[in-house]
């Protein structure tokens, strides 16, 4: 099993703790919040993109040293952008040493709904659909509009 050193065991550690005094619901809240605040510091590095598409892929390469967003399909109806993706090697599936979902993972939904939204001036929902534990992998979408 991987051990945890420095800041991931000390993000582990802190989400633990919130959650045995606050509450799973209120530890996922906080971490969210703090992954928002994450995602508008990202946007004063990243310039402003009007396209989801291109404001996506920008994102993926600046913060792939991180985590690594793999895009896999995108639909588009009635005004809102879907993109189906991946993220290999999931740094949050490593310092939780899997167990996901949990309040990291609220932290990197927060993360990068925030950074696109400030991006793209749109609405931004990140959703997991699925989570592929022997292989380090979670599937989801990312929805604009």
């Amino acid at each position: 099993m991987l051990e945890l050193y420095g800041s991931g065991l000390l993000l582990k550690t802190l989400m633990d703790v919130v959650a045995d005094v606050c509450g799973p619901k209120e530890a996922n809240r906080i971490a969210y919040k703090a992954g928002e605040e994450i995602g508008a510091r990202v946007t004063d590095k990243l310039l402003p993109e009007t396209d989801p598409e291109k404001a996506l892929r920008t994102l993926a390469e600046y913060v792939r040293p991180y985590l690594y967003i793999q895009v896999k399909r995108k639909k588009e109806s009635g005004g809102v952008t879907e993109f189906e993706v991946s993220y290999p090697r999931c740094m949050i599936r490593t310092i939780s040493r899997g167990a996901v979902p949990g309040p990291l993972c609220r932290a990197k939904a927060g993360w990068i709904e925030s950074a696109l939204m400030g991006m793209t001036g749109l609405q931004v929902k990140m959703e997991t659909d699925r989570i592929q534990a022997d292989k380090n992998i979670c599937y989801g979408r990312i929805i604009f509009g």
